[in-house]
């Protein structure tokens, strides 16, 4: 398995799957959370192909000889399964972590603390927002380096808590 930033061909390419492994993983959350207003499990294909996302995927690579080109790396042809993403958003203030997304069946397995490691290897600031009400998130964030920044509470009552990674100076 590789972990690595996809081309927008490849997004396009594996647009379902990644759809249908963001489904996935935010029904889990919505469980978790006792509600589905949750909007990345309403978006669509043509919502995750959109212009101005980066998506660093953890994909499982088997060359068919037939299609890959001597010297060539990371084609659309040679991704077999995608395990999980990171997908990221520039902002004014860094990268915004707009979701983590892993396919349940690869869950507990480090493939999250792997796409943020390699997030992180961009050497930008990163920040995320979740809801308190989301431990394992929470976790997950915590445990990748992620500090509390703050609480804002919204029109439901929710309060949602951004965290921030910032990469060491030097």
């Amino acid at each position: 398995m590789t972990v690595r930033e996809l081309t927008a061909a490849e997004v396009a390419a594996h647009a379902d799957e990644l759809l249908r492994i963001q489904v996935a993983a935010f029904r889990i959350e919505a469980e978790i959370l006792g509600h589905d207003r949750i909007p990345y499990l309403y978006e669509t294909v043509e919502d995750i192909t959109a212009p101005g996302l980066r998506w660093i995927a953890d994909v499982v690579e088997h060359a068919d000889p037939s299609t890959v080109r001597t010297g060539d790396t990371g084609s659309i042809d040679t991704i077999a399964e995608v395990r999980g993403a990171v997908v990221l958003a520039q902002r004014q203030a860094g990268l915004f972590v707009t979701r983590v997304i892993v396919d349940p069946a690869h869950h507990r397995k480090g493939v999250a603390s792997g796409l943020l490691g390699q997030a992180q290897e961009l050497g930008q600031r990163l920040f995320v927002i979740t809801s308190q009400d989301n431990p394992p998130g929470i976790g997950m964030y915590r445990k990748a380096g992620f500090a509390r920044v703050r609480d804002v509470e919204i029109d439901t009552g929710s309060i949602l808590t951004e965290y921030a990674w910032e990469p060491a100076a030097g």
